[in-house]
């Protein structure tokens, strides 16, 4: 699948925003001052667009070369679900095999916060803004009072 990009420079997202009007997503190739290329993601990344949200984005992988970069801008994701983590996990795995360093550049409050609950900013690359519950205690998600997080005895509130 990563190999199928279009290589006639269109945009493999284009039939991901038709099927899926509550989310978007863009692709813009490397610059040729050496700007690495970049994905934007709005809207959703659930189970119902995880796969084609995929699968669009292997095609965009599949244009780039061994040593290129991509940076991701979720700063207009309004939910992720497991399976969009589980998708963005799939994502930078695939990058890694291709020997392209995927970035991800901004974020929600949304994704922060997800990705802070499940412990994953570090294995994104993000680094936790001052407002979220990931700044304090070390970087790690520690709940807000009343909102999901680690409860004291360990659970979730």
């Amino acid at each position: 699948m990563i190999g199928e990009a279009s290589s006639k420079g269109g945009d493999p997202f284009i039939e991901y925003g038709r099927k899926h009007p509550g989310a978007s997503a863009s692709f813009n190739a490397p610059g040729r001052g050496g700007e690495p290329a970049s994905m934007r993601i709005s809207g959703l990344i659930d189970s119902d667009t995880a796969e084609d949200f995929l699968e669009a984005s292997l095609k965009a992988l599949g244009t780039l070369s061994r040593g290129e970069s991509i940076n991701l801008d979720l700063k207009d994701v309004r939910f992720v679900s497991s399976t969009g983590v589980g998708t963005l996990t799939k994502l930078l795995a695939a990058a890694e095999s291709l020997g392209v360093s995927l970035r991800i550049c901004a974020v929600s409050p949304a994704c922060e916060d997800v990705f802070s609950i499940l412990g994953l900013l570090d294995y994104f690359g993000i680094e936790p803004s001052a407002g979220s519950g990931a700044a304090q205690g070390g970087g790690r998600y520690e709940g807000r009072d009343g909102e999901a997080g680690a409860s004291p005895s360990g659970g979730l509130s």
